[in-house]
């Protein structure tokens, strides 16, 4: 991480899973651990109390997205990504930040439903995700969350070989198929906002997008066989993840997902078959 400077967004990612569940009430919430003390990859080290002291204005004022699409679409600076409407990337709202000792930090959050019980994953991104989390077994989505370091941030102090996070401008959590910290499992990784978006696929809204026989194989040599949550990063390669992975990684509809997860498994196959040749 190499922070220009407080104004620049940081990005914290972490490999623990979204759980989710109905309350009592009706509600759709979600339930996910967010960072940890734990020094990451790059010697950086984000303090509990960072988060915890901006938890009062994360409730009132953040929200819960996916990608940090509604970020980084609102920031002139990411325009690039091509992303449109931004707000209809938010999914949810903040209830709970929880302290779960040993500096780990988690969150409680709602996830919106339209108000007349209608469920449609087509037309809401809110609708897509939950659905997701309801097949067996449920669609894997990570914890990520987004906002602003403090001037206080310093170097090579407690435990920290590079960055020491002492406070922090809690702005958003988002949920994410492309987790940036694949390979840390006790540590949440901290990154420049600008590198999280170089590593997200540009964004195309479903109905505009369409993949050429080059596109797809690219998509399969590239993505699928490599870093894919949805194929376990190609040791699961199948209709059925690809179509997983169409719907996750794409955003796109359920029946085009379908089509293209026949066509790619199609080309799969078909390629596998000169190979032997």
């Amino acid at each position: 991480m190499y922070l220009e400077s407080t104004s620049d967004p940081i990005i914290i990612g972490f490999s623990a899973l979204v759980k989710a569940h109905v309350s009592k009430s009706g509600k759709r919430e979600i339930e996910m651990e967010v960072s940890n003390e734990n020094r990451d990859t790059e010697g950086d080290v984000i303090m509990q109390q960072a988060l915890l002291r901006s938890s009062d204005s994360y409730i009132r004022h953040g929200h819960v997205d996916i990608d940090h699409y509604s970020e980084l679409g609102k920031n002139p600076a990411y325009h690039f990504l091509g992303i449109k409407d931004p707000d209809s990337w938010i999914i949810g709202v903040p209830l709970e930040v929880k302290d779960m000792g040993e500096g780990r930090t988690g969150i409680k959050a709602e996830i919106f439903k339209s108000k007349d019980g209608t469920i449609d994953s087509q037309k809401h991104k809110f609708d897509l995700f939950w659905e997701s989390l309801q097949t067996d077994p449920p669609a894997r989505w990570y914890a990520s969350i987004y906002g602003f370091p403090g001037t206080d941030t310093v170097t090579g102090e407690g435990g920290a070989s590079r960055y020491l996070v002492k406070s922090f401008d809690w702005r958003s959590t988002a949920v994410t198929r492309n987790p940036i910290n694949n390979s840390i499992k006790s540590a949440a990784r901290i990154v420049t906002a600008k590198a999280f978006a170089a590593h997200l696929p540009r964004f195309f809204p479903a109905n505009e997008r369409i993949f050429s026989r080059e596109q797809m194989r690219h998509l399969v040599n590239e993505h699928l066989t490599k870093s894919c949550p949805s194929t376990e990063f190609g040791k699961n390669m199948s209709v059925w993840t690809f179509r997983d992975h169409f719907i996750n990684c794409d955003y796109l509809t359920h029946n085009l997902s379908d089509l293209y997860a026949l066509a790619t498994a199609q080309l799969v196959s078909r390629d596998s078959r000169k190979k032997v040749d």
